[in-house]
């Protein structure tokens, strides 16, 4: 005991000022002696804090008891028995707080239930909030185009030809505005005084963009940015980034050119970096009618023949937008001097708002999400909060069930039904503001976690003031209904039944009350543990499917046209963790694969195919590792390969109507668009159906022609197990070769991961979401179980006495709940399996969900529903039949 408490302390003066509020002087001089005494009490023991804690909740049950007694100028009225009513509730509330085991097990499932749902949401949230910071997203639309070449090869694409965006705008009144956008290179040099940096967020823009897209000017402003035709727009984080002082309106930076030549930009205007939810996220935007922009000048500025540019319209109305479209793909179309070869082309408008979740289109500007994704996870946002109300529904009801008697004796002694709702409903509500409470917390400390688990960084506030409040009144009606249930039970019953046995099974038969919370339980168990196995499965399928080449070590650094490799090439080969060096202008997996036309000798001219046209160096098939099937590789000592051969896949083989041996085959190469003849090729090998695009996409046929050493891409294999000094070794040699160019590098395998990342991310979510599930409900049942046996005991004693054996009395409990695993799987897994069918379909590759699917779900319930039961079961049947039957 210290010093400080063992003298008189006073008694707090706030405390003694909300009294006097709220009674006259007279029940306050009774009411505040007492309390007096009970305060310093409990300084003899606690500290001050915890004193003061104790004395509110001292204070607030000692007036209420107090209000309800004799002494009290309110005895025998109305008010009395109301204050009775409230004070005896309260009691009864914290006296369900002292059952520990149960009491957290009711707000563990609700609790979790509540914080994973607004996590989920709150990502979900996220993922839909994407370009809607514009200030009319609903009047902004991307011009894409579907088309369909004359060999039957379909084309989405998010990019359009250079010169149909000027003629729209300026044929349709209804376009209020509209702007182009490139980005030239993947990587862009960026040189300032003595520092290079390579930057992928560098954009050539029209000015038009400032009047269509929302942006914060921090320097500069709207009228004066890219109106010159070398002025360039910063962001915050790039002027940080470049410049000490902050300031950068004015500066000069120079941008390294296609040519390898070096071009002065000056800033005119810093901007607000773009938010995390836009569906692009520029760094650097420099004026796209600008001298350094290539797609805007010559021949190309007028192209009708390529997808090059990014176009943006913004309409003057809704209607204006459907109109515009309806009259551009019916006559408007005929008139455009579109690509020949061509059979079908049709536009389309996207709303800027739907472009990250719902666009997968070629050549889109930054990898998106997925609204198929988004979908099942607000399926399983409100799946698991079902699950954990209709557990903590379970849980309340087989307490309440034991309290019947309690509330049939309470109605008896003329208890009215909304003395009794009141009592129950100030429970659950306080129960449900507890579970809601500590949901927030938890919230708190795994929203850090899930940015690690997914990249993405939340906030409560991703999720809408609607949202929060929709769930607040739901939780408010749920309590509502748990403190109603007990008294409608009550009411169900005869009043001979009122004093008499109460149980769980009312009902008929197989659908009593408590074998519909089982089934219902079970069957959300098995869907969500369903459908993880096959989103797992999909995942691991993609992951392990061979992609036709080697992807794993191998190191993808920019480069630029026009530098010399020959001398890094050779400084790099002499590292034994070296293994290969290839360089060229794609990438497996990487950017779009340029196509062209072929056609075998055999074959008409109208009978040309389109297939993926691959320019490669006499180290791109052995780098890659792709399996050759026929033939041999391009050689570097046969000098007729630059010129005369040529390398298929299996996929380009059969549509050629190679059927058996197809080396020595002639092919004709056509320019891209049904241009003319390149000439005559003569296959020398055939390769295995390399996967170069998503498995989303059937495999495309591919045609490997050599090519001379260069391009912008170098592509390095490295000994798996030495990958980190053989990057710092090419690191060394890059800086000697081009000490003006900073290394700018991805290792392919993390790369072509990220293809898949929302699967991924799926996977990532949905696993632990399965597992509180699946705890959710065996918590619930076990809870379930240990109620419902209480009413069986005598049942089992007395067939005990009769001589059943333990086996045939853990049989007879067991069937029931085996028959509601069997009901539950028979329902859930037809319906599991149409809905990841449905899911499964967006791929053309994916798992076969077979028998061991259904097989592993069916053992994994059963191992859950045998031992969440068994405990209380066993315990049950081995008990003194004794100790039972002399109750009554």
């Amino acid at each position: 005991m210290s010093s400080k408490n063992s003298q008189q302390q006073p008694f707090p003066r706030w405390i003694k000022k909300a009294l006097r509020l709220i009674l006259d002087s007279h029940d306050y001089e009774v009411f505040i002696g007492d309390l007096e005494e009970i305060y310093q009490w409990k300084l003899q023991s606690h500290s001050k804090l915890v004193a003061n804690l104790q004395l509110i909740r001292e204070s607030l049950l000692f007036l209420l008891r107090f209000l309800g007694s004799k002494e009290s100028r309110f005895a025998n009225t109305k008010l009395q028995f109301s204050v009775h009513m409230i004070y005896r509730n309260i009691k009864v509330l914290f006296r369900s707080t002292k059952s520990i085991g149960y009491f957290s097990t009711k707000m563990f499932i609700l609790g979790i239930s509540i914080s994973t749902f607004l996590l989920t949401k709150a990502y979900v949230s996220h993922e839909r909030s994407y370009d809607h910071q514009h200030p009319t997203p609903d009047l902004i639309y991307r011009l894409v185009v579907d088309s369909e070449s004359d060999g039957g090869i379909l084309n989405k694409s998010a990019t359009i030809p250079p010169a149909l965006l000027p003629r729209l705008i300026a044929d349709n009144a209804e376009i209020a505005t509209g702007f182009r956008m490139v980005r030239t290179q993947v990587d862009a040099g960026i040189k300032v005084n003595e520092d290079s940096y390579l930057e992928e967020g560098f954009y050539f823009a029209e000015r038009e963009l400032l009047n269509v897209l929302s942006f914060e000017f921090l320097e500069g402003n709207s009228e004066d940015a890219l109106t010159g035709p070398n002025d360039v727009i910063l962001t915050e984080s790039i002027v940080n980034k470049y410049f000490d002082s902050g300031h950068a309106v004015g500066k000069v930076i120079s941008y390294l050119q296609i040519n390898g030549q070096f071009a002065n930009l000056k800033v005119k205007a810093v901007i607000k970096d773009f938010p995390r939810t836009s569906h692009f996220r520029p760094k650097l935007i420099a004026n796209y009618r600008g001298s350094l922009n290539p797609w805007y000048r010559g021949p190309v500025a007028s192209s009708w023949d390529f997808n090059l540019v990014w176009g943006y319209l913004k309409f003057n109305s809704d209607q204006a937008a459907e109109a515009f479209l309806k009259r551009t793909n019916t006559e408007y179309i005929k008139t455009l001097p579109l690509s020949e070869g061509m059979k079908r082309v049709e536009f389309r408008l996207q709303p800027i708002t739907d472009i990250h979740l719902k666009s997968q289109l070629k050549n889109e500007i930054e990898a998106g999400g997925s609204s198929q994704f988004v979908q099942i996870l607000t399926a399983v946002a409100y799946f698991l909060l079902i699950v954990g109300c209709l557990n903590y529904l379970i849980l309340t009801t087989a307490d309440n069930l034991r309290k019947l008697k309690s509330v049939a004796v309470q109605r008896v002694l003329g208890a009215s039904k909304n003395d009794l709702f009141m009592q129950f409903f100030s429970q659950s509500l306080f129960q449900t503001i507890l579970a809601l409470g500590l949901s927030i917390l938890s919230i708190y400390l795994l929203l850090p976690m899930l940015k690690i688990s997914i990249g993405t960084e939340l906030t409560m506030g991703s999720l809408s003031v609607q949202e929060v409040s929709l769930l607040a009144l739901g939780l408010l009606l749920f309590s509502g209904f748990i403190a109603l249930h007990p008294i409608l039970m009550v009411s169900s019953f005869k009043s001979s039944e009122l004093l008499g046995k109460i149980t769980l099974t009312k009902g008929n038969g197989r659908f009593s009350f408590k074998s519909v919370l089982v089934i219902v339980q079970l069957m959300f168990a098995t869907f969500s543990l369903f459908a993880i196995l096959v989103i797992s499965g999909q995942v691991a399928y993609i992951n392990d499917k061979d992609l036709g080449f080697d992807q794993s070590a191998i190191m993808v650094v920019s480069s630029r046209r026009g530098l010399d490799e020959s001398t890094l090439r050779t400084e790099l080969l002499r590292n034994p963790n070296v293994l290969s060096v290839s360089s060229g202008a794609r990438v497996p997996g990487g950017r779009p694969m340029p196509t062209s036309k072929f056609r075998a000798d055999h074959m008409s001219e109208a009978d040309k195919v389109e297939m993926i046209y691959m320019a490669v160096d006499s180290s791109f098939i052995s780098l890659f590792d792709f399996q050759l099937m026929e033939g041999r590789d391009f050689s570097e000592a046969i000098t007729s390969d630059l010129t005369d051969a040529v390398i298929i896949s299996e996929k380009a083989a059969e549509l050629f109507g190679f059927e058996e041996n197809a080396i020595g085959s002639i092919i004709e190469l056509y320019g891209r668009n049904n241009g003319p003849s390149m000439g005559k090729k003569q296959v020398i090998g055939v390769v295995k159906d390399p996967y170069f695009e998503s498995l989303y996409e059937e495999v495309k046929p591919v045609v490997f022609v050599k090519k001379r050493i260069g391009g912008s891409r170098i592509m390095i294999k490295m000994a798996k197990s030495e990958e980190v000094e053989t990057i710092a070794f090419i690191s060394n040699k890059w800086a000697l070769q081009f000490p003006e160019l900073p290394l700018e590098y991805y290792l392919l395998d993390n790369h072509m991961a990220t293809k898949y990342s929302g699967e991924q991310n799926l996977k990532t979510l949905i696993w632990p979401i399965t597992i509180i599930a699946i705890v959710a409900s065996a918590l619930g049942l076990i809870s379930l179980i240990a109620f419902s046996v209480q009413f069986i005991q005598k049942e089992v004693s007395i067939r005990k006495v009769l001589g059943a054996s333990r086996e045939n009395l853990y049989f007879m409990v067991t069937k029931d709940y085996l028959g509601n695993l069997l009901l539950a799987l028979v329902i859930s897994i037809p319906i599991g399996n149409l809905v990841m069918q449905q899911w499964l379909n967006n791929y053309a590759y994916h798992v076969d969900v077979d028998f061991t699917y259904y097989l592993n779900v069916t053992i994994a319930l059963l191992a859950m529903v045998l031992l969440t039961t068994s405990y209380h079961i066993i315990k049950t049947v081995f008990i003194n039949p004794v100790t039972i039957l002399k109750q009554d």
